[in-house]
């Protein structure tokens, strides 16, 4: 099988059987391969459309190659795709702080901007964080905070390539949807968010292959992938492999917005200011779109049984200055490994 042949079936509109997708991911490894083909394979794909069972290949090829970091069965991570085009400030990155705050160990897997304004590696950077760790350091980082980092270039060291091509193209790929699913950490409690319903429905069958406990995907009615505080959002909630549908109301949760502009961000830094803000006591649609997402987390976490309890327990780690204090803990251990 050669690659350039799996190239030209893509072009042609043909789907990848997930033996296939594996090889394409195994090919696009090679740090002999040429970027021209990496990106005509990457746009290709990306304009056909994914199927499930190619994502399943992709997945199942990447975490074979993966730096592995160990953890407990009740670490969770929360993510999201990316690609919904908002450009909204971190949201999922102050979620992990905040539910790590609630006392849920939180691995959180991610990169630098590729698609957005900001990337979890950028804010969490300009956060004053040490993102470079490596899996002993991060497991014990996790151990004593509560909350760790894992910065996915260094975790999945064979992607390099693909990374760069990923910001030349600048649009979401299928990586985009690989990376909730191929944390370093094995998670089997995740939050994951998307940007339409069809990518939830498209990645419903993806989930119910792999080994998770608790895993949420989540789509909000405005495009978000994130829980919303202006529309109704929809979470596809995964447990033993069954599937239960919840809607998401922030009018009954007291946490209901309009579309509020204050959310977007230029950059990286802007991103941070406003999580900073939060974490130090400033109300308002920010916090309320952290405490509902990390309400949500809660729940999948297993940590509390409704999302009016998470609420209440996001609520309190927030007006408690427990989450800042993880920040600042985070801040400091990361840096007792900085180079």
């Amino acid at each position: 099988m050669r690659f350039e042949v799996l190239i030209k079936k893509v072009l042609q509109g043909d789907n990848l059987s997930a033996r296939e997708a594996a090889f394409a991911l195994e090919a696009m490894m090679d740090p002999f391969i040429s970027p021209v083909k990496l990106a005509a394979f990457l746009t290709a794909l990306t304009s056909k459309g994914e199927t499930s069972e190619e994502i399943l290949g992709f997945i199942n090829a990447m975490r074979k190659h993966m730096h592995n970091v160990t953890v407990s069965t009740q670490t969770i991570d929360v993510c999201g795709t990316g690609g919904d085009g908002k450009g909204l400030f971190n949201i999922s990155t102050v979620v992990a702080i905040v539910t790590a705050a609630c006392g849920v160990p939180v691995a959180k897997h991610g990169n630098r901007a590729a698609s957005s304004m900001s990337g979890s590696a950028d804010v969490l950077e300009a956060l004053g964080v040490n993102i470079s760790l490596t899996p002993q350091q991060a497991e014990k980082v996790l151990q004593k905070v509560g909350l760790v980092f894992l910065f996915a270039p260094l975790f999945h060291p064979s992607m390099k390539l693909v990374g760069q091509v990923r910001r030349e193209l600048g649009f979401p790929t299928i990586f985009n949807l690989l990376g909730p699913f191929t944390n370093p950490a094995s998670v089997n409690r995740q939050v994951v968010g998307v940007p339409t319903k069809k990518i939830a429905l498209k990645l419903l069958p993806v989930v119910k292959s792999l080994s998770y406990a608790s895993l949420a995907i989540v789509v909000s009615r405005d495009g978000l992938d994130e829980a919303s505080i202006s529309e109704l959002t929809d979470v596809f909630l995964l447990r033993n492999r069954r599937t239960q549908r919840i809607i998401i109301n922030p009018r009954s949760l007291g946490l209901y917005h309009t579309f509020p502009t204050s959310l977007r961000v230029n950059n990286a830094q802007e991103s941070a200011a406003i999580i900073s803000e939060v974490l130090l006591g400033k109300t308002g649609p920010a916090r309320d779109i952290i405490v509902l997402n990390t309400a949500l987390a809660l729940v999948v976490s297993m940590k509390v049984k409704t999302l009016r309890q998470g609420v209440t327990l996001a609520q309190n780690a927030l007006d408690s200055g427990a989450a800042q204090k993880v920040l600042d803990a985070l801040r400091e251990e990361t840096h007792r490994y900085a180079r």
